[in-house]
């Protein structure tokens, strides 16, 4: 785990810095319009962020979080990841491309267009190729890193919006956010070989530890879905409160924590009895990360201008760290 903590505030286009040790804002850094996702550079050297209200990433020397620059893509920046070649793609919501950023001279080297409101990239490098979702249509695009052409289009659910792969590279889900279901891919052939119908507008899916199971956050009603992945089938449905969002999981594997973004708390969920307690956090509680080897837990409330620090052991909160306007993603370095 980092020594730092970075909140990006949606609302007052600022990043919140917040020392793990004090558990304090040391640092309020001015980057661009309506900041979401964060990302270190592969090098450990630089901070990127997505800047989802205009068309920047700005980049932050990490050693100091001072701004290095900003660098034009396009409009609506919504995600970067890195590649195994060290490359940043940018997902631009707001037009139909994405911007490939070489972070050794903070330089867009190519703009791809790749279909409408482009949310999530992900890479499987054994292959050099990245998937992408494209939120305005029912289908991935899948992306060759060596080229940076399009090379297939992927047919899955309305709406697609986050994809997990396994650690073998056979197989992708999308959670499809427009059709209540989950797409699950075979990567072989690049063709959907089941659909699972799932809550309402699924938004996030994640593998568990032992990757026997998929957790899926259905944002548009209560609960949280189970996917069985030796089958491939919705084993169990927990009902867990309003609008979860984003989860973590411990690192043991045995609790789910779940943001709930009208309720007010994050839900946790024991994963062998499917009982589930709840911390009470601020209003609009959005992201959740597990540190200091998952014995705290930090939200960030986005109707309450702060994060909420939580001791995983008794799902006490012990303190409130007041942050900018908004605040919508977190991430420790």
């Amino acid at each position: 785990m980092g020594s730092k903590l970075y909140v990006s505030n949606a609302g007052s286009n600022k990043l919140s810095i917040i020392s793990l040790l004090t558990n304090r804002v040391i640092k309020t850094v001015r980057v661009g319009p309506s900041p979401a996702n964060i990302r270190l550079s592969p090098d450990g050297q630089y901070i990127f962020v997505c800047n989802m209200g205009g068309r920047t990433v700005s980049v932050l020397r990490a050693i100091n979080n001072q701004i290095v620059t900003h660098i034009r893509v396009g409009r609506g920046p919504n995600n970067i990841k890195f590649s195994r070649e060290g490359f940043g793609y940018v997902t631009n919501f707001r037009d139909r491309t994405i911007s490939i950023i070489d972070p050794d001279n903070f330089k867009v080297i190519k703009t791809v267009v790749v279909g409408p409101r482009p949310r999530n990239v992900e890479f499987f490098g054994e292959k050099n190729l990245a998937y992408i979702t494209i939120h305005g249509s029912n289908y991935i695009s899948v992306l060759n890193t060596l080229s940076n052409r399009v090379v297939d289009r992927i047919r899955v659910g309305r709406g697609p919006l986050v994809t997990e792969i396994t650690d073998d590279g056979q197989i992708l889900y999308s959670t499809n956010e427009r059709s209540n279901t989950v797409s699950v891919v075979d990567l072989n052939t690049n063709t959907t070989i089941k659909t699972l119908r799932v809550g309402r507008r699924p938004r996030i899916i994640a593998l568990s530890q032992d990757r026997s199971q998929a957790y899926v956050t259905n944002r548009g009603g209560v609960t949280v879905s189970i996917i069985r992945t030796a089958d491939n089938t919705v084993s169990n449905t927990v009902r867990v409160g309003p609008n979860p969002t984003n989860l973590a999981t411990s690192s043991d594997g045995k609790l789910l924590y779940v943001t709930l973004f009208r309720g007010r708390s994050v839900a946790v969920v024991q994963l062998d009895t499917l009982r589930v307690r709840y911390v009470p956090v601020g209003r609009k509680p959005f992201a959740v990360e597990l540190l200091d080897n998952g014995l705290r837990g930090y939200v960030t409330n986005m109707g309450s201008d702060t994060v909420s620090v939580f001791r995983t052991r008794d799902l006490k909160v012990f303190k409130t760290i007041e942050v900018g306007k908004s605040p919508r993603n977190i991430r420790a370095f």
